[in-house]
C-alpha cells in the first residue's frame, strides 16, 4: 500500500474503526441511529477501497516506465475521488454527531455562524453527480459509483503490466557536519577578531546564498579560541523579515537572560540587554543581514565601552557591508575551487572511503557543474548518496546538474528541485510541508512528526509505529543534506531543524505547484483571494498578523488544516466553527483566554494545539478522533474525568503541570508530559497500557506498579521523596530522569539492573545515607550518558566496568564532589566529559584522566569545562546585614549560611529544592520573605517557636505546619499555595476551613473552586480594599447575586476568566468603588446598570467579553451622560469608549 500515501492509510483505518464501534468505546457514535443505520453502506464502501488500492498496489509494482505518467493520473484520480468520498463522510458524520449529542445547541450556533445545513451538504458534494438525491440515502452509493470507473481501468491497466523492479544501493552518511575549504578564511576572520583594538569592531562576511557565511560564522561562533576569548558569545538571526524585538529577544536568551522577556517593553529590553554586555568582552553573531537600515536599528544595541568586543555579521548584500566599512572589516568569502568542490563532493557522499574508479569522471563534473557553491555540492551529495554507484546514472545526473545551477538564486533553487524531484513519493509531501513555517523557523522534531501523522503523511511500516517511521522520514531528508539540524540531545538524537531559506523557496514553489497548501503571510494576501473558485489547496499557514482574515467558501469548505502563528485572538471564535472538516488546528503562538467557542463541532480533528488560561472545557472530549493534544497554560491545569472519551489520544503535552483525575477506562495515550496523578489513580498499568513516555511531576506516595508498563521507555519523575519499596522501575526504560527526590544510594543497585537503560539523569536529589557513591560493585551495561546535577554527593568510586559502554559524562554544580574517578577514563567508548561549576579538584582530575589517556594513545577523549563565574558557596562577613537579595538558578538553598540579623529576603529565579525552609527558623529577625519566578517553592515545615515575620510570598504548608496564629503572630501580607492532599494553588482549598482576618485589605483568589455563597462572608471584611478574582470556578450556580451584599471599603473590582454567566448588583452594593476591571468573562451576559449609578466610579474596563457585555457599558455610559455625569472613562479593548466609537468597538467585539 506504498503507493497510495499515508492519507489513504489513515482513511481506511478512519473506516474500520467505525465498522467496528462495536468493539471499540466510541462516545457519540456508539448507539447513534443515523450512523448506524448506514453500517451496512460504509462496510460495502471500504471492502471497495481495499480492492482498488490492491489492484492499484500490483500497478505499483509491476509497471512500465512507458506507461508511468498514465498509472499517475489514474492515481490520481483515484486519490481525488478517495478524498471527496472522505469529505462526504466527514460531513455525514459531522451532521450525525452533532444531532445526536446535542439537542439544537451547537446546531443552532453552527446556522448562526453560517455554516450549511444537511441539504447544503448534499449540494455541495454532490454537485458533479447527483444533486438531487437526500445525503443520507445516496453518499456511500454515489461514492462507490464514482470509483466504480477507476476500479474497471485499475483492473485492465494492472493486467497489461510486465513486471520492473529496482532495487538501489543506498550509502549510509554521518551525522557530522563537513566543513571543507574554510580553514584559511577561519584563520583570517579570527585574527580580525581579536586584534588588539580596545573599540568595538564590526567583521562582516558577505557572498551570495548558499556559499557559506553561515556556516563560517558558525564555525568561528564554535572556534575554542575564541570561547576563551570573549566573556560572552551571542547568536541572532536576522532575515528579510526583520523585527527589532524578535532580535532582542534573541540574543538575550543567547546569553541566558530570558527571565521576565515576555512581559518587557522594546525599551526594556534594549536595557537589558545593555546592562548585560556592558563592561563584558562580547562576541554577537548577527546573521543574515538584508538592509542598511536594518544595521542602523541594530547599532545602537551594543555598548562601546573599549572591552575589545566584536560584532560577526553576515550579509547577501554587498551595500550593507560597504555601510559599515568604516568600523569594521568586510571580508567577501569566496566560493570553493574545482578541486574544494570535488573534495567536499566526496566526503559527503564516502565519508572518507574511496570514490570507485569509475565514477571520478562524472563525479568531478557533478563537482564542477555545482560552480563553488557550497549548498549546490551539498545537494547533489544527498542525490548521489541515495543513489546506486552506477557510472551512467551518475552521468545522467551530471548532464542535469549543467543545466541548472547558475549564479543567481534561480539557479540554485533549479539546483535544490533536482534533489526534490529525487525523493521518494512518500517523502515528498512532508518535506515541502516544512516550508509553510515561518522563515528561519526552528521547528521542535517531535511536534512536526505528529503533524505529519495526523496529516496522513506517514504510511505503515510493519509493527513501527507512525511516530517511528516519522522519525525515519526526518532522518532521511537530514541526510539527504534538505534539513540543517539545529539542535541535538546529549546522546545525539535531533531535538530542533530548519530549512535554509533558499531551501524553504523551494519548498514554496513546489507546493504552490502541488496545491498542498495556501500561504497567508501578509495582511492582504488573505483578502485577495477570489470567491467563486474551487481550491484545491486544503491547508492553510497563517504567517503574519492578518487583521482582516478572510478565506472564500470554496476554500472553508474542504479546508483540513490551519496553522497560525500570529493572529488577533478575537479572530479564532469564527475560525472554530467555520471549517467543520478541519484536521489541525495548531493555535499554540496565538495566546488568548478561553477556548474557542464551537471547538466540540470539529469532531474530524486530530492534532489541537491551542494556548489558553481558562479551564479545560468537557466539550473537547466529545474530540474522538484527535490524536495529539498540546496545551500551553500559564499554570496547571485539571483535566475532566472524561478525557477518556478520547480514544484515539496518542499524545498529551502541556508546558504545565496536568492534574489527572480518576480514570474508569484505559487510554491509548503513548506520551505524556507534566502529569500529577489525583486521588483514585493508581493503576497505572491499567489506565495508560501503551504509554511509552511519561513524565510524572509530585506522585502521591502510594505504589503505583509502573514496572507493569510494558512499553515505557522515556520516564521523567519529578516531585519529593517516595518510599522505597514505592518505586518500581519497568526493565523496559531507555532513558530515567529523577528530580527533587531524596533517595538511598541502594536505590542505584535497583536502576543498575535496568537492562535497556542508555541515559540516567539525577537532578537536584539528596541521597541517603551519607555523601557517597560507590558504584564499584555496580555494572550500568548500556548506559550511553550519566549526568549528574545539583547532587550533594561528596565521594564517588567506580570502576572501568561500572558503566563499560559510556559516551558522555556530564558534571554540573556538584560542587561538593572531590574528584572523577580515575577508572572512569579507562572506559573504552568514553568520548566526552564535560563540567560546569564544579570544584576545582573535580576539573584537575579530569584533566588527570586525559593526561593519562593521551599517554596511552587516547587522543579522542575531550574535556570541556564550563565556567559560569557565579559564586555556588560563599560567606557572609557583614554580621550586621539587614537586606538580602539572591538572584540566579545556580545559588543552592541548602549551602547559604544567613547573617541571624537579616530583617528582609528576597529570591529571585533560584532554583528551590522540595524541601522545607526549617534554615528560616534560625532567622529571628526576618520580617519579610519572598519568593519570585523561582524553580520551585519552600515548603513551610511544622514550626515550634514564633516567627516575626510580616509578610511571606508563594510558600506552601506542609500538613502539620501548625497553626498560623502561633507561627506568625504578626503576618501582615501572605501569598499562600496551598499543597493539600496534591493540589496545587488553591484546588485543594476546603472552604470552610478557611477564615480570613479582619485586617486584610488585599484579597486575591486564583485557580480556586469557591461557592459563591462564600462571596457573602468577604463583603463582612470591614477593610478590604481590593478584590481580585482570577481564573477561578465558582460552584453551584452561575449567577453571583450582590444585592443584598455590600463591600462597604472596596475600590478595585478585579473579575478575571470567570464562568460567571448572570451578575445582579446594586449602587449600593460597593458603595466606594473607584475601578471595575472585567476581562476573558466570555459567558458573562451583562454588567449590572447600577453600577454606573456610584458616585465614586471612575473607569470601567472590559476585554475580552461579550457583545452584550459591551454593550451594557455603552448603555451605562449613555444613562450617566444623561444625568450630567462625564468623569466616568471606559475602556474596550484596550480602547477609550465614546459615544461616537460605541457601534464600531461593539462591532469589532462581536
Amino acid at each position: 500500500m506504498a503507493y497510495t500515501g499515508g492519507g489513504l492509510q489513515m482513511f481506511m483505518g478512519y473506516l474500520k474503526q467505525i465498522i467496528n464501534c462495536n468493539h471499540v468505546h466510541i462516545p457519540f457514535i456508539n448507539n447513534n441511529p443515523m450512523i448506524l443505520s448506514e453500517m451496512p453502506k460504509f462496510q460495502l464502501l471500504y471492502q471497495e477501497l481495499d480492492s482498488i488500492i490492491q489492484t492499484l498496489s500490483n500497478i505499483h509494482q509491476h509497471h512500465h516506465h512507458h506507461e508511468l505518467e498514465k498509472v499517475r493520473n489514474l492515481k490520481k484520480r483515484f486519490r481525488d475521488a478517495a478524498e471527496e468520498a472522505q469529505d462526504t463522510i466527514d460531513l455525514f458524520l459531522s451532521d450525525a454527531t452533532v444531532d445526536f449529542t446535542n439537542s439544537g445547541v451547537f446546531l443552532d450556533l453552527m446556522m448562526s455562524q453560517g455554516r450549511p445545513s444537511r441539504i447544503d451538504f448534499c449540494l455541495l458534494v454532490n454537485s458533479q453527480s447527483m444533486m438531487t438525491l437526500d445525503l443520507m440515502t445516496w453518499y456511500p452509493l454515489w461514492i462507490l459509483r464514482r470509483i466504480a470507473h477507476v476500479k474497471t481501468q485499475s483492473a485492465a491497466a494492472a493486467a497489461a503490466e510486465t513486471s520492473y523492479t529496482r532495487n538501489p544501493l543506498g550509502i549510509k552518511k554521518p551525522s557530522e557536519e563537513i566543513v571543507v575549504g574554510l580553514h584559511h578564511d577561519v584563520e583570517i576572520i579570527r585574527d580580525k577578531l581579536t586584534e588588539d583594538a580596545k573599540q568595538l569592531c564590526v567583521v562582516s562576511i558577505v557572498g551570495m546564498g548558499g556559499v557559506g557565511k553561515t556556516t563560517l560564522a558558525n564555525e568561528l561562533f564554535n572556534d575554542r579560541f575564541l570561547k576563551y576569548h570573549f566573556h560572552i558569545r551571542a547568536w541572532a538571526t536576522v532575515s528579510q523579515s526583520y523585527v527589532r524585538r524578535d532580535l532582542l529577544i534573541q540574543i538575550l536568551v543567547s546569553i541566558g537572560a530570558q527571565q521576565g522577556l515576555d512581559q518587557a517593553n522594546d525599551s526594556q529590553l534594549r536595557e537589558k540587554l545593555h546592562k548585560s554586555l556592558m563592561g563584558r568582552r562580547y562576541l554577537i553573531v548577527i546573521d543574515d543581514v538584508w538592509s542598511i537600515e536594518a544595521w542602523d536599528d541594530l547599532k545602537v544595541f551594543f555598548p562601546h565601552d573599549n572591552t575589545a568586543s566584536r560584532i560577526l555579521l553576515t550579509s547577501r548584500q554587498n551595500e550593507v557591508a560597504l555601510h559599515v566599512k568604516p568600523h569594521g572589516f568586510v571580508y567577501s568569502l569566496p566560493c570553493l575551487t574545482e578541486e574544494e568542490s570535488w573534495e567536499l563532493l566526496k566526503q559527503k557522499v564516502f565519508h572518507g572511503d574511496e570514490c570507485p574508479k569509475w565514477l571520478i569522471e562524472p563525479g568531478r563534473q557533478i563537482a564542477k557543474e555545482c560552480h563553488g557553491l557550497p549548498l549546490s555540492v551539498v545537494v547533489m551529495a544527498g542525490v548521489l548518496a541515495k543513489e546506486p554507484m552506477n557510472k551512467d546514472l551518475w552521468e545522467e545526473i551530471a548532464c542535469s546538474v549543467s543545466s541548472y545551477i547558475v549564479s543567481d538564486h534561480k539557479g540554485c533553487l533549479d539546483t535544490l528541485a533536482l534533489s526534490y524531484h529525487h525523493l521518494p513519493n512518500h517523502l515528498k509531501e512532508c518535506f515541502l510541508y516544512l516550508g509553510g513555517f515561518p522563515e528561519d523557523f526552528r521547528f521542535n522534531v517531535t511536534r512536526v512528526i505528529w503533524l505529519w501523522v495526523a496529516e496522513g503523511f506517514i504510511e505503515e511500516a510493519g509493527n513501527q509505529s507512525l511516530e517511528d517511521t516519522g522519525k525515519a522520514y526526518l532522518m532521511d531528508l537530514i541526510n539527504r543534506n534538505l534539513v540543517i539540524v539545529t539542535k541535538r540531545d546529549e546522546i545525539g538524537d535531533v531535538k530542533a531543524c530548519k530549512l535554509h531559506d533558499l531551501v524553504r523557496e523551494l519548498c514554496l514553489q513546489k507546493a504552490n505547484e502541488e496545491g498542498l497548501f495556501l500561504k497567508i503571510d501578509s495582511p492582504t494576501s488573505s483578502s485577495q483571494l477570489p470567491e467563486g473558485i474551487t481550491y484545491k489547496k486544503r491547508r492553510v499557514f497563517m504567517n503574519k498578523n492578518v487583521n482582516n482574515f478572510h478565506v472564500p467558501h470554496s476554500l472553508t469548505r474542504t479546508m483540513r488544516s490551519l496553522l497560525c502563528y500570529h493572529l488577533d485572538t478575537y479572530l479564532l471564535n469564527p475560525i472554530a466553527h467555520s471549517f467543520v472538516l478541519l484536521r489541525v488546528l495548531d493555535l499554540q503562538e496565538c495566546e488568548f483566554g478561553d477556548f474557542p467557542r464551537g471547538l466540540a463541532l470539529l469532531v474530524h480533528l486530530r492534532y489541537l494545539a491551542i494556548c489558553c488560561s481558562s479551564e479545560f472545557p468537557k466539550s473537547i472530549c466529545k474530540l474522538w478522533s484527535l490524536q495529539t493534544l498540546i496545551l500551553r497554560t500559564p499554570s496547571y491545569m485539571h483535566l475532566p474525568r472524561n478525557i477518556t472519551d478520547l480514544v484515539n489520544l496518542r499524545h498529551l503535552w502541556s508546558n504545565n503541570v496536568l492534574c489527572l483525575p480518576y480514570i474508569e477506562k484505559p487510554m491509548n495515550l503513548h506520551s505524556i508530559s507534566m502529569v500529577m496523578l489525583e486521588d483514585g489513580v493508581d493503576n497505572f498499568q491499567k489506565c495508560f497500557p501503551n504509554i511509552k513516555k511519561l513524565a510524572l511531576c509530585r506522585a502521591k506516595d502510594v505504589k503505583y506498579h509502573f514496572e507493569l508498563l510494558p512499553y515505557l521507555e522515556n520516564w521523567k519523575l519529578i516531585g519529593p521523596s517516595l518510599q522505597q519499596d514505592h518505586i518500581v522501575f519497568p526493565p523496559t526504560l531507555k532513558k530515567l530522569s529523577l528530580i527533587g527526590f531524596s533517595l538511598p544510594w541502594s536505590d542505584m543497585s535497583i536502576i543498575q539492573l535496568l537492562p535497556n537503560l542508555e541515559v540516567l539523569r539525577l537532578h537536584s536529589n539528596l541521597f541517603t545515607p551519607g555523601r557517597e557513591w560507590d558504584a564499584c560493585e555496580q555494572q550500568f551495561r548500556q548506559l550511553k550518558l550519566l549526568k549528574l546535577e545539583w547532587l550533594d554527593i561528596k565521594h564517588w568510586k567506580a570502576t572501568s566496568t561500572s558503566f563499560p559502554c559510556l559516551r558522555r559524562l556530564t558534571l554540573r554544580y556538584c560542587e561538593d564532589l572531590e574528584e572523577i574517578p580515575l577508572e572512569i577514563g579507562e572506559i573504552a567508548t568514553l568520548e566526552l566529559i564535560e563540567i560546569k561549576d564544579c570544584s576545582n579538584s573535580v576539573v584537575e582530575s579530569a584533566q588527570r584522566i586525559q593526561q593519562e589517556q593521551n599517554e596511552v594513545g587516547n587522543d579522542e577523549l575531550k574535556i570541556i569545562v564550563h565556567r559560569s563565574g557565579v559564586i555556588l558557596q560563599f560567606k557572609l562577613a557583614i554580621f550586621s546585614l539587614e537586606t538580602l537579595k539572591l538572584m540566579g538558578p545556580f545559588l543552592r538553598w541548602i549551602q547559604i549560611s544567613f547573617s541571624t540579623t537579616l530583617e528582609k529576603l528576597r529570591l529571585e529565579g533560584c532554583l528551590l529544592p522540595w524541601s522545607d525552609m526549617s534554615i528560616v527558623q534560625l532567622l529571628p529577625n526576618l520580617n519579610i520573605l519572598k519568593l519570585k519566578d523561582n524553580f520551585g517553592y519552600l515548603c513551610v515545615p511544622y514550626i515550634e517557636n514564633p516567627m516575626d515575620l510580616h509578610s511571606i510570598s508563594k510558600v506552601m504548608f506542609k500538613d502539620g505546619a501548625g497553626n498560623l496564629k502561633n507561627c506568625f503572630p504578626n503576618i501582615k501580607k501572605l501569598v499562600l499555595l496551598p499543597y493539600l492532599e496534591n493540589k496545587l494553588m488553591g484546588s485543594g482549598l476546603q472552604w470552610e476551613h478557611i477564615v480570613l482576618p479582619a485586617t486584610l485589605k488585599k484579597l486575591s483568589l486564583i485557580n480556586c473552586k469557591v461557592p459563591w455563597s462564600y462571596m457573602s462572608i468577604i463583603q463582612f471584611l470591614p477593610n478590604l480594599e481590593v478584590l481580585k478574582l482570577k481564573n477561578g470556578f465558582f460552584t453551584g450556580v452561575r449567577q453571583w447575586d450582590a444585592s443584598e451584599q455590600q463591600f462597604r471599603q472596596l475600590k478595585l473590582l478585579k473579575l478575571k476568566h470567570l464562568d460567571i454567566k448572570q451578575w445582579a448588583a446594586s449602587s449600593t452594593s460597593f458603595p466606594c468603588l473607584k475601578q471595575l476591571s472585567v476581562s476573558w468573562c466570555k459567558d458573562l451576559e451583562e454588567i449590572p446598570l447600577e453600577i454606573g449609578e456610584i458616585p465614586t466610579l471612575e473607569l470601567i474596563k472590559v476585554d475580552g467579553c461579550s457583545k452584550s457585555v459591551v454593550e451594557s457599558v455603552k448603555r451605562i455610559q449613555q444613562e450617566q451622560h444623561d444625568v450630567g455625569n462625564y468623569e466616568l472613562k471606559i475602556t474596550v479593548h484596550g480602547k477609550e469608549l465614546s459615544l461616537s466609537l460605541s457601534q464600531h468597538v461593539s462591532s469589532e467585539s462581536e
